[in-house]
């Protein structure tokens, strides 16, 4: 890992092969305080962010399109954590803050917090958080006006964690905003993605706006599991002119709508679908159903998937980052040992950049038709044919308003149904004719999304949800064929649920085994 210098035309080495726009980039961090809100915390030594009420301290983090700036030094990565506020009363806050969501970083990259890294962890770390990135702090903004988008985490992240696509989107000619999210109770520095999240976005936005370098009237909100949630939440609820959305791995996209544990997300969304109009992409892997997007029916979706590289923390930066570190461990320890090994390596992180790569291009050139040019059908085809680079199965589909389900499957059909096909399959034939299909491509077609466990999960959920156990049954010997295992799977999802407080879900789990398997032993002795 070279800290090289900063190519003309790119990033740093931790942009991979993503090419840099026409803009350097400029970052600004502040704090601003939102006076209508109160906010209290008590720190682990039990000294306490304020005694009363307080005003509700927001940290601003601004990505912008810089300009004159081919000689100045550029951030290295652990200057993101760097958010020292000059205010007198948030300069213990601001710390503390600084050192959860570094912790949050260190353990999310190397799986491992600091002071458990070994030798070799611990100089990969260092060598990262050293390494230049793009960004320039404070640098002379380019002049605008640029489209602006607000950007948040998903839950238990830290507020650095898609620094790179933000970094990447600002020389493209757009601004981004985000922060640190922190939960409204004061409980936790986590990030929040609820109820705070919401109006620190509305801070967010305004308090953007008032550059002169923001474009008004176009505006974007971006998401990366909880916080695609809280985009969609927010745009449902508050926003009147957001032009455009983007979902990174909701993770909610692979279930239906019955699933309990997201009630709030999807309850939010549909109460308040008329609001939904801007058009939203969503990115998912292959297995996603998008059921609650097929519902929010006034605006035009982007179902955007990917190969099954990417898991779910890599749809964002710092995951990609993260496997750029795996793979460095791995080359280390392989060469000698097992050249082919370390090949493999290679060429499993040389696909993952190149989809992560066309993902970011996809992502890029929706912003781009919706909120840099008028949107029409026209650009959205184009979009539809975007083609990808080196060989990446993403994959784009266009779902226009009004429409609320994919295309009918034919039984003719060579190839298997789509994951959004197999649900309105068994509307249209019955559960023996999906079974009879799914048998046929079981063995054609093995690697098919429709076989994947989650899917298997899903769909069997939702039939035992809508009580119809009799076509669950007949789909379920098939699904366990594929999966020996499946039952325990669904137990073992159930117990990790329960932990995480979702009691519901884990007796929905527990019962859809005995329903499904009554003489499964675990079941048998598993007590509620």
């Amino acid at each position: 890992m070279v800290d090289g210098d900063l190519a003309p035309r790119s990033g740093s080495w931790l942009w991979g092969p993503l090419r840099r726009g026409a803009y350097d980039v400029g970052f600004r961090c502040a704090w601003r305080v939102d006076e209508h809100r109160s906010y209290h915390t008590t720190f682990s030594d039990g000294s306490v962010y304020a005694t009363g009420a307080a005003p509700r301290p927001i940290l601003v983090l601004t990505w912008y399109p810089a300009r004159d700036c081919e000689h100045s030094p550029r951030m290295r990565y652990q200057d993101y954590f760097d958010i020292a506020a000059d205010d007198i009363r948030l300069h213990r806050f601001s710390r503390e803050l600084a050192d959860h969501h570094r912790a949050i970083a260190i353990r999310q990259l190397l799986g491992a917090s600091e002071s458990a890294l070994d030798a070799e962890q611990r100089r990969l770390c260092d060598e990262l958080l050293a390494t230049r990135s793009a960004a320039i702090r404070d640098a002379p903004a380019a002049s605008g006006p640029f489209p602006l988008l607000v950007y948040h985490p998903g839950f238990g992240a830290s507020f650095e964690d898609n620094a790179i696509l933000c970094e990447y989107l600002a020389s493209q000619g757009y601004v981004i905003t985000s922060s640190a999210y922190p939960a409204a109770s004061g409980e936790s520095l986590d990030i929040d993605g609820r109820d705070g999240s919401m109006a620190d976005l509305a801070c967010l936005i305004a308090w953007a706006r008032q550059s002169p370098t923001v474009e008004t009237g176009k505006l974007g909100v971006i998401g990366h599991s909880g916080g695609a949630h809280a985009a969609i939440s927010y745009t449902a609820q508050h926003a009147t002119d957001v032009g455009a959305v983007v979902c990174l791995d909701t993770t909610q996209d692979y279930y239906s709508t019955l699933d309990c544990r997201w009630e709030r997300l999807v309850a939010t969304a549909l109460a308040h679908r008329e609001r939904l109009t801007a058009p939203i992409l969503a990115a998912a892997n292959p297995h996603a159903i998008f059921q609650l997007l097929d519902q929010l029916d006034r605006a035009r979706r982007l179902y955007v998937t990917v190969s099954k590289n990417l898991d779910h923390e890599q749809f964002i930066s710092q995951g990609i980052l993260q496997r750029v570190l795996a793979h460095r461990i791995e080359l280390g320890a392989a060469p000698r040992r097992d050249p082919e090994k370390a090949e493999f390596s290679r060429s499993r992180l040389a696909s993952l950049w190149r989809e992560y790569q066309d993902l970011c291009a996809c992502l890029l050139a929706f912003l781009n038709i919706h909120l840099k040019s008028p949107a029409t059908s026209q650009d959205e085809r184009a979009l539809a044919g975007l083609a990808p680079r080196g060989g990446s199965a993403l994959s784009v589909e266009c779902v226009a308003p009004g429409v609320t389900r994919p295309a009918r499957y034919d039984l003719r059909s060579l190839a298997p149904p789509a994951p959004r096909q197999v649900r309105s399959l068994l509307d249209d034939h019955g559960a023996e004719a999906t079974r009879i299909v799914l048998d046929r491509f079981r063995h054609q077609a093995p690697d098919s999304a429709i076989y994947h466990p989650i899917f298997a999960f899903s769909l069997l959920y939702e039939l035992l949800a809508r009580q119809r156990t009799a076509d669950a049954r007949a789909l379920y010997p098939l699904y366990r064929a594929c999966h020996p295992d499946l039952a325990d799977r669904i137990l073992d999802t159930g117990e990790r649920f329960r932990e995480l407080g979702h009691p519901g879900f884990a007796d929905r789990c527990f019962d859809a085994v005995v329903t499904l398997e009554p003489d499964h032993r675990a079941a048998q002795r598993r007590p509620r």
